[in-house]
């Protein structure tokens, strides 16, 4: 038990960023376990019994703000992001991390946990699928990427940092609320990426 105990420690506070130890959500991997357990069982029980003999819900208008705000968000992670050092001080090779107490690099960092707490926001997505009756779309795939998504960028703050899924999470609402505008008389799958 000792063993496992020390591995523990090393893993989640000896090798973790320091700077990040007071942050929301980051002292421990935890609060994002329960968030992460919360979240199936939410989907995987509790929405399939509620909606059962309800009828769907029409959450355009949310989904269309939700979809402006991710938008907005992901434009401005990005932009943060990039002008912490991707285009001032950082290059595109292999750099190490930069743990110091920079600026620059805690501007970065805040940016990155920021990107945690909208990957956060988005398991709403399932919940709108479920909402709507259209839970076929909440398929492994989509329930995987959203884990997945939180673990990694949970990790980045953690440990590293990450920046891709911005420029991502970008193109992809861009697309969402593009698609929510399409009249109602159009084939209902192609309404919204929620």
């Amino acid at each position: 038990m000792e063993i496992i105990s020390r591995a523990y420690n090393t893993v989640f506070y000896e090798r973790a960023d320091p700077r990040v130890s007071d942050w929301l959500l980051m002292a421990s991997p935890k609060p994002l376990a329960i968030i992460i357990v919360s979240y199936l069982i939410l989907i995987k029980f509790l929405l399939p019994k509620y909606m059962r003999n309800r009828k769907a819900y029409e959450l355009r208008s949310v989904i269309k703000w939700y979809n402006v705000l991710q938008i907005i968000s992901n434009t401005v992670i990005t932009w943060g992001i990039m002008t912490s050092g991707w285009t001032t001080t950082y290059h595109f090779g292999c750099m190490l991390p930069d743990y110091s107490m920079n600026p620059e690099a805690l501007r970065m960092l805040r940016f990155l946990w920021w990107t945690l707490i909208i990957k956060l926001i988005e398991l709403l997505e399932t919940t709108f699928f479920f909402l709507r009756k259209k839970e076929k779309q909440a398929s492994f795939l989509h329930i995987y990427h959203h884990v997945s998504t939180l673990i990694i960028i949970w990790s980045g703050v953690k440990y590293v940092g990450e920046i891709a899924n911005e420029q991502a999470g970008f193109l992809m609402y861009g697309d969402h609320h593009r698609i929510a505008a399409v009249p109602v008389g159009r084939n209902e799958d192609e309404q919204g990426g929620s």
